[in-house]
């Protein structure tokens, strides 16, 4: 991967700042952004090049030989893109925006085609996601947000609450079964709704504060009634109930789950099913989930995996009539490597090449463009630019078939559309499953022997 100038600039802040939070404050960035930064730098590089310790961060011999190189050369990189920028009559360069997923399903497809048809020269990436992140922190140049706050999730207080009583985030993971970053994220999110600090966390213990003493006292019995009127419910029913917990790319959402949840549902009429879907690789344990759905090659070890949903699947490529009447039709993989096309970005920063087989032939290529979004929230806004003749998308067959159908999109390349296994349902191994779970395995393994 090429090293990303931003991050040069980030570690020589740093570096003559003596600390992140200094560079930070003098560059009006965020303190993690600039960490994350030199993280990437320092992993791209394959070696240290600060020595971080709690009063300073030091440049290492190799750090302090980069600086010196790094200094005179980005100025005058910056001097070199700044005479190319004056000569243009339009800016250049990246614009990376944070948006809701809604946002980019409702409001940008009104708004990117046209701004890109504008502005050739900038490359528009977008991050669609609906947790609420540190934007600057995420990378990002801006963001697109609604004035609404979010109810507080019972998990998230029966973090706190476990937290609290055990005196710390990895003794309340232990007596819990859970992740130690998962339950600091929890109790992160419940302070950032409620606007307070609810623990005092130092290196040897965790202790609630005054305010956290107050809503521990008055937690706890409460928690305990509505767990209790819980479990008499649930003796009283003949049929399982609860709440299942699934973790699943947006692509599983889309495609796989529309032709298995309603029938569940129906059979199950007490199981409350929710669904978290992205296409970030995360603990789904501790995301508070009870299975997941993945593809073979990202499943997590040490679990129990049963196939859901088609056996098969292909990628395909296509592109809008109207924009292949101007720039050709590609008749070899290749040939989109002179063409403007759609990527997808997972939220690691990786940016998968796009594959090609025929005849035992395998093909990767990189190809360019003017869009990049993160992979899954920000799927429908590359449709509609693919619709609107923006570019060459490559995606899940399944996905473009109605437009491929409707001649929206013109398929291209089909004799080198790859084949690949169809997804998993993934869940841990235990003595006992929760019963919603259960149901749910079970079902998927009726419908997967049906003919």
């Amino acid at each position: 991967m090429t090293t990303d100038l931003s991050d040069l600039n980030a570690f020589i802040a740093v570096a003559r700042a003596g600390g992140f939070r200094d560079a930070a404050r003098a560059g009006n960035m965020s303190p993690s952004g600039l960490s994350e930064a030199v993280r990437r730098l320092e992993s791209q590089l394959g070696v240290r090049l600060l020595n971080r310790n709690t009063r300073s961060v030091v440049p290492t011999e190799v750090g302090k030989r980069l600086l010196d190189r790094l200094g005179p050369a980005l100025a005058e990189v910056e001097s070199a893109l700044d005479v190319v920028n004056s000569a243009r009559d339009k800016p250049v360069g990246i614009l990376r925006l944070n948006v809701p997923v809604s946002a980019a399903r409702l409001v940008l497809p009104q708004i990117l085609p046209r701004f890109l048809a504008a502005y050739p020269d900038i490359q528009v990436e977008i991050v669609a996601e609906d947790s609420f992140v540190d934007m600057l922190a995420a990378g990002c140049d801006a963001g697109i947000r609604y004035d609404e706050r979010l109810e507080t999730d019972l998990s998230d207080l029966n973090a706190f609450i476990a937290v609290a009583r055990a005196g710390g985030f990895r003794d309340a993971a232990r007596a819990g079964n859970m992740s130690p970053s998962g339950l600091s994220e929890a109790v992160r999110r419940l302070e950032s709704q409620l606007g307070v600090r609810l623990l005092n966390r130092n290196t040897r213990s965790v202790v609630p504060t005054e305010v956290g003493k107050r809503l521990l006292d008055r937690l706890g019995p409460a928690l305990a009634e509505v767990e209790s009127a819980l479990d008499v419910v649930n003796s009283a029913r003949d049929k399982p109930v609860g709440i299942l917990r699934l973790n699943v790319p947006v692509s599983a959402a889309r495609l796989v789950l529309p032709q298995i949840l309603p029938r569940f549902l129906a059979a199950y009429p007490d199981i409350q099913v929710e669904i978290v879907a992205e296409d970030s690789f995360v603990d789904m344990l501790a995301a508070g989930c009870d299975a997941g759905i993945r593809y073979d090659e990202r499943l997590e070890q040490d679990m129990i995996a049963i196939p859901i949903g088609p056996r098969f699947q292909r990628f395909a490529t296509a592109a809008a009539p109207s924009y292949l009447d101007r720039h050709g039709r590609p008749e070899h993989p290749r040939d989109l490597l002179a063409h403007a096309c759609l990527r997808g970005r997972f939220g690691s920063g990786v940016m998968p090449p796009w594959e090609f087989e025929r005849d035992g032939e395998l093909i990767r290529i990189e190809p360019v463009g003017p869009l990049i979004v993160r992979i899954g929230g920000a799927t429908e806004l590359i449709i509609d630019a693919a619709v609107a003749g923006t570019g060459v998308i490559y995606l899940f067959e399944d996905w473009l078939r109605p437009l491929l159908d409707s001649g929206a999109l013109e398929p291209m390349l089909e004799p080198w559309w790859p084949r690949f296994t169809g997804p998993f349902l993934y869940f841990p191994e235990r003595r006992l499953m929760p019963a919603p779970l259960r149901a749910f395995v079970d079902f998927i393994k009726n419908l997967s022997s049906e003919p």
